[in-house]
């Protein structure tokens, strides 16, 4: 696997593996050490003894048997090692302003201040660069008339940061454990090299967002929606969309 990527190397994938019957020599020999156990540990009851070590060797080849053929009988460890990364992953959430004891809101979408309230937009970039160039300038004249029809100022703040694709692949991971990937090694191949390729883009990767700060010196909430609504529906008149951010 390519260094970096959050997927775990399944053992039965190994090329070249030699199976019998579906089972590997190692998985063979362990049912059969087991079944050997249960037969010794039991040595004194006759009968029953072999009955149990059979009834062992039947169970165990019925159990790798019902676990999907990437895992096998380590399905159970990579189950336990899967719910703990999803719940990981998905702990992200700890760190949204709305578990920040410092931050106060008057409502889903304004911020209480010190001196007055907030709300953030963010606006959704547009490939200015590859737009014909009468859309070049439709986008600089709605922007400039935008900034014109503004009687209140705005902060505009842009954040580059490395692209978290965490949640993305660990998705991706689960699949290995669905009926569809796990019974065709075809479609086992093509999740793999999509893994591998993801991995490559995203490690030269940069996400940039841009946002809009309005503000009001004051408590009056019908203000600041005034303010939000000017700047989105200047925005949008370039067909450059913005949405409010909710306290998510």
């Amino acid at each position: 696997m390519d260094k970096g990527l959050r997927v775990v190397d399944f053992p039965s994938v190994l090329e070249g593996e030699l199976k019998i019957f579906g089972f590997t020599s190692l998985e063979l020999l362990v049912i059969g050490l087991i079944s050997g156990f249960v037969w010794l540990l039991l040595a004194d009851y006759g009968e029953f003894a072999i009955a149990a070590s059979l009834l062992t060797f039947a169970f165990l080849v019925l159990l790798k048997a019902m676990m999907p053929e990437e895992t096998g009988y380590a399905f159970p460890a990579y189950a336990a090692y899967f719910l703990v990364k999803r719940k990981t992953v998905y702990a992200h959430e700890v760190d949204t302003t709305k578990y920040i004891p410092s931050l106060k809101f008057v409502d889903d979408w304004i911020c209480k201040l010190p001196d007055g309230l907030a709300s953030i937009i963010e606006v959704k970039p547009v490939n200015f660069f590859y737009a014909l160039p009468a859309e070049q300038r439709a986008y600089l004249d709605s922007y400039k008339d935008m900034l014109n029809s503004l009687d209140f100022p705005i902060q505009i703040l842009s954040i580059a940061c490395e692209f978290d694709i965490t949640r993305y692949m660990n998705h991706l991971v689960l699949r290995y454990r669905d009926e569809d990937i796990a019974a065709n090694p075809m479609l086992r191949n093509v999740l793999d090299d999509y893994i591998r390729w993801l991995n490559r883009v995203v490690e030269e990767t940069i996400q940039r967002r841009y946002f809009i700060v309005v503000t009001v010196q004051s408590e009056d909430v019908s203000e600041l929606k005034r303010r939000v609504e000017t700047v989105i529906a200047g925005l949008r008149r370039g067909r450059i969309q913005a949405e409010i951010l909710n306290r998510d």
